[in-house]
């Protein structure tokens, strides 16, 4: 045999070898369950399947093109998952639009999907989560972790700083109101404040790490985390029993009684100082409504009255009746009560 042909069948030899060894060669084992994202004892698919069925009760679910008679623009980047995840971010330390939407953004978004998995688990949102840092319309919050993704919607959304003076002034030509704003009182800045009154505040609840997620997402018993959203007293040794040992229930030593209480006090005080029978939000703001169904205007309610209703409103709807900040809560309704009466609560 030649050498050229001896170098050839050489060459082809090492080929076969090659392309023999490659096909003998297996994929390392998966890791057990799934790559170790799932909970013990349930698999991936039935993880899901639980949190998409957790979702489904929330009400995230349906899809807000339009609200208040206002175009989708407005009101989008905080009711539809797509339009949060992409929408451009907002310094609201300088600048502060209520929708949160660009100014350049089309009248709606280019899709229109509920506050799906997109909207915190992708885009803004996510940058959101991984930094902690979020622009609220009254200050800057930087250490909320996980929970920054639930701020910026459900922060009121409302300069009450500005809109306090502006009320102030004569210059309000209607009432604003929280819209959807935990968070306002959590973080203990957001509330409507008398510029000479003392307001006192209690960091904890909004110090803890990922804030809104540690106590509204609690690690199940199937090892996932819940989706519902809401406070589960299955989970109160989780969420609450690291500080309250023992605590059994959320109105500990009748605390939320307290507020509630304060609040109808508060309310009373309003009725009789406007004449108004019903206090509700309605098309983007705070009616005061008559006992004849009449709507009363900015030049009938007083800066006092508008202040309580606004704080009145604000800790209603909060829905923690005072847990999310205690001392920022009392401040507030003690506060208002004393402008607009002139006696202490």
């Amino acid at each position: 045999m030649s050498r050229g042909k001896f170098l050839y069948a050489c060459l082809f030899l090492l080929v076969l070898l090659a392309v023999a060894g490659c096909g003998r060669q297996t994929q390392p084992p998966a890791p057990a369950n799934g790559g170790g994202n799932e909970p013990p004892g349930i698999s991936a698919l039935e993880m899901t399947n639980r949190i998409t069925a957790e979702w489904r009760e929330t009400g995230k679910q349906f899809a807000l093109s339009s609200a208040a008679g206002r175009s989708g623009a407005t009101c989008a980047s905080c009711h539809d998952g797509y339009a949060f995840s992409v929408k451009d971010k907002i310094n609201f330390a300088t600048e502060w639009n209520p929708g949160g939407a660009n100014k350049d953004m089309a009248p709606y978004p280019e899709h229109l999907v509920g506050i799906d998995c997109q909207a915190c688990h992708a885009g803004v949102g996510l940058e959101y989560m991984n930094s902690g840092r979020v622009e609220l319309p009254y200050g800057t919050v930087d250490n909320a972790g996980k929970g920054a993704a639930c701020m910026f919607c459900h922060s009121g959304r409302r300069d009450v700083a500005a809109a306090f003076e502006e009320y102030r002034a004569g210059n309000a030509t209607r009432f604003t109101y929280p819209h959807y704003g935990p968070a306002a009182i959590m973080t203990g800045l957001g509330g409507m404040e008398y510029p000479d009154m003392e307001y006192t505040s209690s960091p904890v609840h909004a110090n803890i790490t990922d804030s809104c997620v540690f106590c509204h997402m609690p690690r199940t018993n199937d090892g996932y985390v819940s989706h519902k959203f809401v406070m589960d007293p299955t989970y109160i040794d989780q969420t609450c029993g690291g500080c309250h040992s023992g605590i059994q229930n959320y109105n500990l030593n009748g605390f939320m009684d307290e507020v509630k209480s304060m609040l109808n006090k508060l309310e009373q005080a309003i009725k009789d100082a406007t004449g108004a029978e019903k206090i509700y939000s309605a098309a983007g703001q705070l009616v005061f409504e008559t006992a004849d169904g009449n709507r009363l205007t900015t030049a009938d309610v007083s800066t006092e009255a508008f202040v309580a209703g606004y704080n009145w409103y604000a800790v209603k709807t909060d829905g923690s009746y005072g847990i999310h900040n205690p001392r920022y809560t009392v401040s507030l309704l003690k506060n208002s009560y004393k402008a607009l009466t002139g006696q202490d609560m």
